[in-house]
Parts: C-alpha cells; sequence; structure tokens
C-alpha cells in the first residue's frame, strides 16, 4: 500500500466514514512514523490482541444478550471511557 492510501484511510476515520474497527487493521508502519512510543506499543497491543472488540463488547452489550455489539461510531463512542483507561494503564 502506498502513503498515500494510509492517508486516506486515516482521513476517513478522522471523518468517522467506514466502521470504527478500521482503526484496528494495520497501517504499515504509519503508526510507527506518526505516533510516539507509547502510543504505538498501546496500538500494537490494544489492537492485535482484539482487546478492543472484547472492551467493545463488555461497553456496549453489556445488558444486550449474546449478539456482537454493532461496529458503529455510536457504539466507539461509548468505549472511549474504556479507551482513555486501558491507555493509562499501560502508560502508567
Amino acid at each position: 500500500m502506498t502513503e498515500e492510501h494510509d492517508d486516506r484511510r486515516l482521513q476517513r476515520v478522522e471523518a468517522r466514514e467506514g466502521r470504527p474497527s478500521d482503526i484496528a487493521v494495520p497501517l504499515d508502519g504509519l503508526i510507527d512514523e506518526m505516533f510516539d512510543d507509547a502510543v504505538c506499543e498501546f496500538a500494537h497491543t490494544y489492537y492485535c490482541p482484539e482487546r478492543y472488540f472484547e472492551d467493545l463488547e463488555r461497553a456496549v452489550m453489556a445488558n444486550a444478550g449474546p449478539s456482537r455489539p454493532p461496529d458503529s461510531w455510536a457504539s466507539f463512542d461509548r468505549l472511549v471511557p474504556v479507551l482513555d483507561r486501558r491507555f493509562a494503564e499501560l502508560t502508567d
């Protein structure tokens, strides 16, 4: 993939186009180039082992039954406090 393609993917996330899980898709080293070591470590340890999806299920579907949570920006917004806590745990 090209750098232009990666830039477009980041722009789509920032504009909330597509799905929030698009964040979890590797960006061909772009994350490592754009962010400091703490953010890179968080991205690699949080999104790669699918902790994101586990936290999403807990945050969105706590009382909703056995189905998977919708991969939507509304669901992501409910997950933001969990993301903040996970990042703080990693960087403290």
